[in-house]
Parts: structure tokens; C-alpha cells; sequence
């Protein structure tokens, strides 16, 4: 059989497990080379998103063989949670610095419910089911992971050269507040819905920075409360509209639905601000694209 030039696969990797190693393997069946499009880049860290991209190329190049390591090649993209268009078109343009000719690629893939839905973006290309070898996925690996209970079938799901790697890595600091605040047994689903506030000022915006745990250390948009609402009333702010955004990945004690309130200030008073607020200049906000929480980061550049 006369093997297509490239493959595609894409996938967050949060951590990589067998069930992928078998589609990469089945990929270079068909395939001379295959890109791997690792997704999720500079996501803040959460439940949802433990390890970041360098930690999850880490963990591909310790599991996968080197006799497949040397027909892949490695990119990360960024999630564009609010403009796909820009997701899918800085996956082609990925894709044809490798291969030029459509008729030459085929993505790869298992179609394993809703959210594998990204998969019917890419028309130009042939498409070929994976399967789900073994069953095995992420999010039950990250449950057990994360447990306080003992799961003996835990690392049946991952290579062997990631043991010792996933071992060390549930002693930092990093894991142990992902245990206490994303996967608690005794979380218990809030229906309340929160509303933060989008407030830019000479191509500021204010921001709030998260003193508690679980998002110590971070950054949001500010949470509408008494102080954020006196500071709009003394400083003239022309409310501009009222936006609504749901994101499946938010802590389960939240709604998954939040309120964004867009304000413009006209008439700005320098009001002393608490320490727990900031402004950060617009042309500075990718920089700090790893430390916003959820999809707040993704609300101020690509949401309507």
C-alpha cells in the first residue's frame, strides 16, 4: 500500500496514555510522517489542564518509541474558545509548512462524542477513525490521578516511561492544590452565576488578582461586588453591553455559565485601588494569557 504523506493528529495529551501511543501507531500505517497538534497552549493550569505544553512534550517524547519519535513532528496551538476560525487557521497553516497538497493528509481521529466535533472542521482532508483503543481517556486517568482513594489499575493506562515521571510529579505543590480544590469528593454543584466586569480605560484594563485558593496567584476579570460597582458610579462608566459565556471546564462548585458587563470609564478619577486590583495595559495582556483563569483571557480577545 502506497502511504500518504502526512497524518494529523491532534489532542491535548492531559496525559498522554495508550489509547493515543495505538493511534499514532496506526497513523504511520498510512502515513509517512504525522504532526502531532498538541491543544490547550497557555491554558492557566486547572483540573481540566494539569500539565502545561512543555510538561506534556516531555511526557510524549518519554513514552512514545524512537522508532516513531523520528516520523513526528510537534506543535502546540492555542484554544480560541470564542473565534474558531483562528484555531483552524493556525492549524492549516501548521499543517501545509509540512505538506503543501491536501490530497496528501489525511487526519486522524477518534469521534468520541460532542467535543470531538473539531474533527468535522477540516473538509480539505481525508478522514480516518482511530477507535478508541483500550477504552482509555484522560479525563478518567485525571480523576483516579487526582483521588484521594488508591486506584490499583491507575498506571495500567500509561506507558511505562511515564510512571516514574507521574510518580515525582504528585509531589509538587501544583498537584496537591489540584486534589484539594478540583477533584474533592465532597464538592458540592453551585447554581449561582457569577457576573465580572470588562473595564477599560485609555487601553487599560483592570483586572483582579486572586489572593484564595483555587485560583491563588492568578488573575480574572474583576467579580462585580459594592466596591466594583462604586468604583463605575464615581468614575462615570458608560455601560456598553451584557454578554453571557459558557465554559464546560469551569470549577464544578461554579456554574458553568458566567456574566460578562462590558463598561467604558469617561470620566476617569484616579481612585485609590485596593491591592487586589490592577491595570494592565492592552498591549501587555498575551503576557499574562497563562495566569488568567478559565476562559477570561480568551472573553477580553476573542469574545464578541
Amino acid at each position: 500500500m502506497i502511504k500518504k504523506k502526512l497524518g494529523i493528529f491532534i489532542g491535548r495529551f492531559q496525559p498522554f496514555h495508550f489509547g493515543h501511543l495505538k493511534s499514532l501507531e496506526f497513523t504511520l500505517t498510512k502515513c509517512e510522517k504525522c504532526l502531532v497538534i498538541i491543544g490547550g497552549h497557555l491554558l492557566s493550569i486547572s483540573g481540566f489542564n494539569p500539565w502545561d505544553t512543555d510538561e506534556r512534550i516531555e511526557m510524549l517524547r518519554l513514552a512514545i518509541p524512537n522508532n516513531l519519535i523520528k516520523k513526528l513532528e510537534f506543535v502546540q496551538i492555542m484554544d480560541y474558545l470564542y473565534n474558531e476560525n483562528y484555531w483552524k487557521m493556525y492549524v492549516l497553516k501548521s499543517v501545509r509548512t509540512l505538506c503543501a497538497d491536501d490530497n496528501e493528509i489525511i487526519l486522524f481521529g477518534h469521534m468520541k462524542d460532542d467535543s470531538s466535533y473539531y474533527l468535522k472542521m477540516f473538509s480539505e482532508w481525508e478522514f480516518m477513525e482511530t477507535g478508541n483503543f483500550f477504552q482509555y481517556n484522560s479525563t478518567d486517568f485525571r480523576k483516579k490521578y487526582f483521588s484521594r482513594k488508591k486506584h490499583n489499575d491507575l498506571l495500567d493506562m500509561i506507558p511505562a516511561n511515564l510512571h516514574e515521571y507521574l510518580k515525582n510529579w504528585k509531589k509538587t505543590s501544583i498537584y496537591k492544590s489540584i486534589q484539594l480544590d478540583f477533584f474533592s469528593e465532597n464538592i458540592i454543584p453551585k447554581t449561582e452565576q457569577k457576573t465580572y466586569i470588562l473595564c477599560q480605560q485609555y487601553g487599560f484594563l483592570l483586572v483582579e488578582k486572586k489572593i484564595n485558593y483555587p485560583y491563588k496567584n492568578l488573575i480574572s476579570l474583576p467579580e462585580k461586588n459594592d466596591f466594583i460597582e462604586n468604583f463605575l458610579i464615581k468614575n462615570s462608566s458608560h455601560f456598553k453591553n451584557k454578554q453571557n459565556y459558557l465554559y464546560n471546564k469551569r470549577l464544578p462548585i461554579y456554574d458553568p455559565m458566567i456574566h460578562i458587563e462590558k463598561w467604558a470609564i469617561e470620566n476617569f478619577q484616579n481612585i485609590l485601588l485596593p491591592d487586589q486590583y490592577t491595570w494592565i495595559h492592552e498591549s501587555m495582556i498575551s503576557e499574562f494569557q497563562e495566569i488568567f483563569i478559565e476562559d477570561h483571557y480568551q472573553i477580553i480577545r476573542y469574545g464578541n
